[in-house]
C-alpha cells in the first residue's frame, strides 16, 4: 500500500484569543507539491524506514492504541514495514505533520483491511485539527477550504466550505532553507500569549474571505482574488506580529513577499507560521520568471517550487506482492 497525500497552504486564521465565541477558523488550500508518500509492506515485525522515524512511530503507536479490533500482539510485533517514500519539509508551513499522520491512519487501515474512516473520525482518532482543521479535511477532499473555528465540545472545527481551485493558476512556494516556523510546545506557548482578537476584527476577516476571496475563486477572477489574498494574509499576520517581528516570519520572509509583489504577483502571503511564502501567479510564464528572479537574487538561501492546487485529496495505491 502506498498513500499519496498533498501539502497544505494555510492562508490565515479568522481570530485568536478569548474574546470570540469560535476560536481560530480560517481558510487554506491543498497543493500537489511537495507531496507526502508513505509505503506499507509486509514484514516480520514493525520496521520504520526513512526520515523522521519518530513521527512515524508516534503516529503508528497512536493508531495501534485506538484501532478496532485490537491486535493480538505488541506494537513491536506488528507485521508491517512503514517507509517514507517522500515528504514535504516539516515545520515550514506546509502542514506535513497532519498529512503524514492521517496517511499512516489511512494506510494501515487499508493494509490490514480495516474499515475506512471519514475525515472527522480520523482527525479525532489521530488527534489532529485541534486548532485549524484545513489540513484534516483537505487530506480527504482537497481543494480550497474554510473551517468555522472551534467552540464548545467540537472535536474539530466544522467545515463551512470546500470548492475546487483553478489549476491553471500556478503557485510558487518560496521557502527559506535557514529557518523554521513554530511547532510543538513553542507553538502552544505562543498561542497562549497572543493578544485577543475582537469580534469585529474576526468579522472583517470572514468578510474578506466570504465577499472577496471565495467569489473570486468561483468566478476564476484573478484580479479580484490577488489583492484580497494579500490583505487577508497581512491582517492575519499582524495577529502574530509580536512573535514574528511583523506580519511575516522574519526579515527574509518579508523580503520574499515584497519581491513577489514587486514582480507583479499581488496574491502573495505566508502559510501558517512560515517560513513558506506562497505566490499565486496569473500564468506559467509569470511563475517561471519569478522563480528565475528569486534564484538570481537569493541563490541557495531560498528553495523554490512551482505547484498547483490539489482538488482530490489523498490517493491510496495498492500493489500485490504475489509472485514478486
Amino acid at each position: 500500500v502506498i498513500v499519496h497525500a498533498p501539502s497544505r497552504l494555510h492562508f490565515g486564521l479568522f481570530a485568536v484569543g478569548e474574546l470570540v465565541e469560535r476560536k481560530f477558523g480560517g481558510i487554506g488550500l491543498m497543493v500537489d507539491s511537495p507531496g507526502n508518500q508513505i509505503s506499507f509492506s509486509p514484514a516480520e515485525k514493525l520496521t520504520l524506514a526513512g526520515e523522521d522515524a519518530e513521527l512515524l512511530r508516534d503516529a503508528t503507536e497512536l493508531w495501534f492504541k485506538t484501532s478496532k479490533p485490537k491486535f493480538d500482539c505488541e506494537l513491536s510485533e506488528l507485521p508491517a514495514r512503514i517507509e517514507f517514500v517522500g515528504s514535504a519539509r516539516r515545520h515550514v508551513g506546509l502542514g506535513s505533520g497532519t498529512q503524514i499522520t492521517l496517511a499512516i491512519n489511512a494506510g494501515l487501515n487499508c493494509f490490514f483491511t480495516l474499515p475506512t474512516m471519514g475525515d472527522v473520525e480520523s482527525a479525532a482518532q489521530m488527534q489532529r485539527g485541534k486548532r485549524s482543521a484545513i489540513g484534516s479535511y483537505g487530506f480527504f477532499q482537497g481543494g480550497f477550504l474554510a473551517d468555522r473555528g472551534v467552540a464548545g465540545d467540537d472535536v474539530i472545527a466544522p467545515l463551512d466550505l470546500r470548492i475546487d481551485f483553478p489549476t491553471d493558476w500556478p503557485i510558487v512556494l518560496l521557502i527559506s532553507k535557514r529557518t523554521k516556523g513554530l511547532f510543538g510546545s513553542d507553538e502552544q506557548d505562543a498561542f497562549c500569549k497572543l493578544p485577543d482578537v475582537t469580534p469585529t476584527s474576526r468579522d472583517e476577516m470572514i468578510d474578506i474571505a466570504r465577499q472577496q476571496i471565495i467569489p473570486a475563486i468561483l468566478a476564476r477572477d484573478y484580479d479580484q482574488f490577488a489583492p484580497a489574498v494579500y490583505e487577508f494574509g497581512h491582517r492575519c499576520g499582524m495577529f502574530f506580529s509580536e512573535h514574528q517581528g511583523g506580519p511575516f516570519n522574519g526579515p527574509l520572509a518579508t523580503q520574499l513577499v515584497n519581491t513577489a509583489r514587486d514582480f507583479g504577483i499581488e496574491a502573495t502571503a505566508q502559510s501558517s507560521w512560515g517560513p513558506c511564502i506562497f505566490a499565486c501567479a496569473r500564468n506559467d510564464e509569470q511563475a517561471n520568471r519569478l522563480v528565475a528572479h528569486v534564484a538570481d537574487k537569493y541563490g541557495d538561501a531560498v528553495e523554490t517550487i512551482i505547484t498547483r492546487a490539489n482538488n482530490d485529496g489523498h490517493v491510496i495505491e495498492t500493489k500485490s506482492t504475489v509472485g514478486n
